[in-house]
């Protein structure tokens, strides 16, 4: 069995690779070697060669980078527009930066997760306080166990033309990349971009109950 020898070689040999002549050979074969190495251990491709095709698989036991390019994420929620109006001097980017790390708490309460929410970078612009800042949400790992996923959010302002068509609001795009290395991490990356639009926009209905009843208080 090639996949128990690469397990004991997994020490002396970085990659194993096989060819595999049917499909149906392949899908099998990747379907457990994600669940036992994880996603961004896995590698596949297809050769063709005039009529016959075949299929190629390679694995690593060794750590793969958390943002290969095998771990992205292709599809499910890709980016999304937060409209803010600002009357305290601070910039919309910083009001959703701020947004990102409350959630981060929230998730972490009700969902059972345990992340760590960090601004990798910060490039404001004055006077119009424009630009892009970057957070990051990872799961809490260790070096022997790094987290199952991480996902970077680039926060940057809409153009201003657009801005004032709109109700005179400051508006920010949130861009979402998601990496994932295991089916766990797959599993809990989904539950934190699941509710984040409607967390950061303010707009579900956990947000609408808040804001209903501090208008309710202030009436008081």
């Amino acid at each position: 069995d090639m996949i128990a020898d690469s397990v004991l070689l997994s020490n002396s040999i970085t990659w194993f690779t096989s060819m595999l002549a049917r499909k149906t050979s392949l899908v099998e074969l990747e379907k457990e070697l994600r669940g036992m190495l994880g996603r961004g251990a896995v590698r596949t491709a297809t050769f063709v060669q005039g009529k016959t095709t075949r299929w190629g698989i390679a694995w690593t036991h060794r750590r793969v980078a958390a943002r290969s390019p095998a771990t992205r994420v292709v599809g499910g929620l890709q980016g999304f527009k937060v409209g803010l109006k600002r009357s305290d001097g601070s910039s919309a980017i910083e009001e959703v930066a701020s947004r990102v790390r409350s959630y981060c708490q929230y998730i972490e309460l009700t969902k059972g997760l345990h992340l760590d929410c960090t601004i990798k970078n910060v490039a404001v612009d004055s006077p119009e306080r424009g630009g892009t800042e970057i957070c990051s949400i990872t799961e809490r790992g260790s070096v022997q166990h790094p987290g199952a996923f991480c996902i970077d959010i680039r926060l940057q302002n809409v153009d201003a033309v657009e801005k004032e068509e709109e109700d005179g609001k400051e508006f920010v795009h949130v861009g979402l990349d998601c990496f994932v290395s295991s089916f766990a991490g797959t599993l809990a990356s989904e539950k934190v971009r699941g509710g984040m639009e409607g967390e950061i926009q303010r707009s579900n209905r956990r947000w609408r109950r808040i804001l209903t009843k501090g208008r309710d208080e202030t009436k008081c």
